[in-house]
């Protein structure tokens, strides 16, 4: 009885967003919530979870509980995210969600990452939730609105980088441990660096959704910001995009060839431009039913057959391999077709400028806040300033800014002209170049043996599920043509455990994970 009790008050501080209380006693269920939501237990409770071996810990992750269901209707909880920033998310749920039947789940991402204020998803959710009320769906849809909220925290927390698409997937996570998600039925939406971030996740996680919705976007915006972007990447992914014939942003005639471009190199993006929209989702009322039927129809698919690039390992995986590891290995060894990262598009040149906690976009453009090390701070930019000209040429407001910083490229010469205390100040930067990365890809075949040709990439990881084996729990692994590894493999409490932390899937699906050294296997 004691055990329950302490199960449903953590279960009832998760559904509030607060971290349950560490567990006094022995019970491994305690063990398992608490490094879940205590980041500062996990040193001392890792060992004893991994003590309990593969079976014993896949059984505490089937049966971790949920909490009572929520009321239908919006609401706003918060969650510690892996950047140790607490931010809000909000949750949308239909009527007919009663906590039995599986939900799927659209998760929206705002726009204005460097300025919009921590709720502006809402506006998202809220549209996605009006369309939902007056229909009858196959299955319940839940909406969710997350935060990047970078004005108060950092610039990584920009939904295409590292720490940012992280943080997706640990709002992602507290849904599915709260409600009932069908996790082959998870969809990301968004508007503006929104929408630029739900092609980011189509770009860097393909196989943690069923599709992809984003609202006037650029899928190349990360790559101006060091995040590198193949197409090839998109084999496989359901994406369906709308952008403004007349946006004065990302127009959408430009982004269309971006579009075209990525279905020569195997995407599948299908695509709408409204004539008339600028930088809006147009006209809402064809816009929210028409994503909702795609929501209807895809599902979660996870390719046999692989093809995978990327520059380290935090860019993600595609189903059975990841790239752990770049580095030149000369023609001798690279058997795998070159990967092909992507340049052009549109840029989005970050000064470091944060507008202030009450901006007004149509407002002088007065400086709220520079972020360190930034290019503001190293032009010697203050809060309080009031930028007045750009390159010489008269601004009046931070959407003129943005237009003019569009036209720049990384290693252009910048100068801004503030006013301070009455008086002006003329400050010249150069532009920087994004770090330059070694490329790999990696290009896998699922069959009887699995075989792996590489090119660039110095180590690999194959992670296995139960169905890559054999009657004897075997499995063979072909690297270039030479043999990798061939035996058995067991279920591995580790990957069972991180995999849960990462995801908040209940039912394990990678069981083991084979790290091979691509030099060791190919000298």
């Amino acid at each position: 009885m004691k055990t329950y009790l302490l199960l449903a008050v953590a279960c009832v501080l998760l559904a509030l967003g607060r971290a349950p209380v560490v567990a006094q006693d022995d019970d491994p269920q305690h063990w398992l919530d608490s490094f879940l939501h205590d980041p500062d237990s996990r040193e001392e409770l890792r060992p004893k979870l991994l003590a309990l071996g593969a079976d014993k810990l896949a059984e505490l992750i089937r049966a971790y509980p949920r909490p009572k269901p929520l009321a239908a209707g919006e609401h706003k909880l918060s969650t510690t995210c892996p950047d140790g920033f607490t931010r809000p998310y909000w949750l949308w749920l239909p009527d007919s969600y009663d906590g039995e039947t599986p939900a799927a789940l659209i998760v929206c991402l705002h726009g204005g990452v460097m300025a919009a204020p921590v709720d502006s998803g809402v506006a998202i959710m809220r549209w996605y939730a009006k369309y939902l009320r007056t229909r009858e769906t196959p299955r319940p849809v839940v909406v969710m609105a997350a935060s990047a909220d970078c004005y108060e925290t950092w610039m990584n927390a920009a939904w295409w980088r590292d720490a940012g698409r992280a943080n997706i997937h640990h709002f992602i996570r507290q849904a599915k441990l709260l409600l009932n998600i069908d996790s082959d039925r998870v969809f990301v939406s968004g508007f503006s660096d929104g929408g630029s971030g739900s092609f980011a996740m189509a770009f860097c996680s393909p196989d943690a959704f069923a599709g992809y919705l984003p609202m006037c976007g650029d899928p190349l915006i990360p790559i101006t910001d060091g995040q590198t972007h193949c197409y090839s990447n998109l084999k496989g992914a359901n994406i369906f995009a709308m952008n403004g014939g007349i946006d004065p942003i990302y127009p959408g005639r430009e982004i269309e060839k971006l579009y075209k471009a990525a279905n020569k190199d195997g995407a599948n993006i299908q695509w709408e431009i409204y004539p008339e929209a600028g930088h809006d989702w147009g006209d809402p009322e064809v816009t929210f039913p028409r994503n909702l039927g795609f929501v209807d129809t895809w599902r979660r698919e996870r390719p046999a057959d692989i093809d995978w690039s990327a520059d380290r390992g935090s860019l993600g995986r595609r189903g059975w391999l990841s790239i752990d590891e770049t580095g030149a290995l000369g023609k001798k060894h690279n058997k795998a077709k070159k990967p092909e990262p992507r340049g052009g598009g549109s840029y989005r040149i970050d000064l470091g400028i944060k507008v202030p906690s009450d901006f007004n976009e149509m407002a002088a453009p007065r400086v709220g806040r520079v972020d360190k090390d930034s290019i503001a701070d190293v032009m010697g930019v203050e809060a309080g300033d009031v930028v007045r000209q750009v390159d010489g040429g008269d601004v009046a407001n931070f959407p003129e800014i943005r237009m003019l910083l569009s036209r720049k490229r990384a290693g252009d010469k910048v100068s801004l002209t503030i006013e301070r205390n009455g008086e002006l100040h003329t400050f010249t930067e150069t532009i920087p170049r994004p770090e330059k990365r070694q490329v790999g890809r990696v290009q896998g075949k699922h069959g009887s043996t699995l075989t792996i040709e590489v090119h660039d990439v110095t180590r690999l990881s194959v992670w296995v599920t139960a169905a890559m084996l054999n009657d004897r729990g075997e499995i063979t692994i072909k690297l270039n043509k030479e043999r990798a590894f061939s035996g058995k493999v067991a279920a591995d409490a580790a990957v069972l455990l991180d995999e849960f932390c990462l995801s908040g899937e209940r039912e394990p699906r990678n069981i083991a994970r084979i790290q091979l050294d691509v030099k060791a296997v190919l000298k």
